[in-house]
């Protein structure tokens, strides 16, 4: 795909880390990064990273807030940065927040919108994703919606509740990451989960209670929506909840834990059927008037494809899909999201593409017991498969053949590790997962190096 437009445009991305925004400087010549994190590599003296990014960790008074994109646009000292330094630029976040009244004051220009964060809010939300495209998509799991409230610690609500099934799913409408995600398997599960939403949410809002699909495997593919129409990348294997990455029995954490891309998988019925799905919703969201990237998750077996869920935003998947991006065959999806809501003007003066990736795949590591200090972190950049470092660069090297794994590190010297945070985000040019979806030795080696390093 070939795609002409003003590589000069003034493009922020804003975060935590600096490494969650990485990805548009290779198609805008004046993209920035604005973070409280700086890079964590080896090596501090990267001329080119450095200038890339502002980072209030360098700045003289210490940062004492919460390690939320909303509290550090809060904060004084970053808003000063921000204002001083990317006057004029498109600022982008990984989730909308309340802009505070100076930075609304401000020349800056903070994306996404409102109206299409509304709009998006519509689509992720399960509960009205299944009303209007129960019609249209065939095999949404057979399900019934109901208002939380109605959800009763009683053993015979439960029981009609299951009308028979050993198995149910509980997922509320409105969270993501998994969080309001629940296998119901007996009376105390469904009463923990009562407990937990009751915890997170007070049991507002509605909940879509689901038959279980024995044997379905996650599967995911993100999309872009264009006003040149809606494009459809590879199909992606998640990683969910798996327990080398993660103890998702602390509240909170999120169950996602990676994407894992195979060539082989291109080519089967069930990729086939993914791209037919995630299609027919690009096109509602493109006649609703969402522009930009969303994924559409499903559950796949043997025989069927099962829609899930839809996501309207940049998904699990973008950062592995930026990194491992080709020029000469890939969907540019960052490019075109970027694009799209800055409402730039751009032509596709060739809108052939490939869904042709070598294997690749990213596992995104938590801290999965008790809050603990950082003792010799790994830093970012490329290693080896065996952690041996290679070199203090941003992405894989596309010259080589050989194994590559490359270490985002999520930790801060100065801050302790909390429970269920992000440790790292680990890309590798190899698969990490056997065909029965469980992380391979080589994989497991890997991450037990980086989180030995963080006790």
């Amino acid at each position: 795909m070939k795609v002409q437009y003003d590589k000069s445009l003034k493009i922020a991305g804003v975060s935590i880390q600096p490494w969650a925004r990485i990805g548009p400087e290779q198609w805008f010549d004046n993209y920035k990064i604005a973070s409280l994190a700086g890079w964590n590599m080896r090596s501090q003296n990267v001329e080119h990273m450095n200038s890339l990014a502002y980072m209030r960790d360098q700045c003289e008074r210490p940062y004492t807030g919460e390690l939320t994109t909303q509290a550090l646009l809060q904060d004084p000292i970053f808003q000063d940065m921000i204002i001083t330094h990317l006057p004029e630029y498109h600022i982008f976040t990984y989730k909308p927040f309340v802009i505070p009244e100076r930075l609304k004051q401000s020349s800056l220009h903070f994306l996404p919108s409102n109206d299409m964060h509304a709009l998006a809010q519509k689509f992720e939300n399960k509960s009205w994703f299944r009303r209007i495209f129960a019609e249209r998509l065939c095999n949404i799991p057979s399900h019934k919606i109901y208002p939380w409230r109605e959800m009763l610690s009683d053993e015979g609500y439960f029981s009609n509740l299951c009308d028979g099934r050993s198995k149910i799913v509980l997922q509320d409408a409105a969270l993501g990451g998994g969080k309001g995600s629940f296998i119901i398997d007996s009376f105390e599960s469904f009463c923990s989960a009562i407990n937990t939403m009751q915890n997170s949410n007070g049991l507002v809002g509605e909940v879509v209670v689901s038959d279980y699909i024995a044997d379905g495997r996650d599967w995911s593919v993100q999309g872009v929506v264009t006003r040149y129409g809606v494009f459809v990348g590879p199909v992606q294997r998640q990683i969910i909840a798996d327990p080398n990455l993660s103890n998702t029995s602390i509240p909170g954490t999120e169950k996602f834990c990676g994407i894992e891309i195979l060539a082989d998988d291109q080519h089967t019925w069930q990729s086939s059927q993914l791209t037919k799905n995630a299609r027919v919703i690009g096109q509602e969201l493109y006649d609703r008037g969402y522009r930009g990237i969303f994924g559409v998750d499903s559950l796949v077996t043997d025989d069927a494809v099962y829609t899930i869920e839809v996501n309207a935003r940049i998904t699990g998947a973008t950062p592995l899909l930026t990194m491992s991006y080709n020029a000469k065959k890939h969907i540019p999806f960052y490019l075109l999201h970027i694009l799209e809501l800055t409402n730039a003007d751009y032509t596709i003066e060739d809108s052939s593409y490939s869904n042709d990736y070598n294997d690749c795949a990213l596992m995104v590591l938590h801290q999965r017991d008790s809050e603990t200090g950082v003792a010799d972190s790994p830093r970012s950049g490329l290693y080896n498969e065996k952690m041996q470092i290679i070199g203090d660069i941003m992405s894989f090297d596309r010259s080589s053949y050989a194994k590559q794994v490359f270490v985002q590190d999520y930790t801060r010297s100065e801050r302790s590790i909390a429970q269920g945070s992000r440790l790292a985000s680990i890309f590798t040019n190899f698969r990490v997962m056997d065909e029965e979806g469980v992380l391979m030795r080589e994989s497991r080696n890997i991450i037990d190096i980086i989180e030995n390093s963080s006790k």
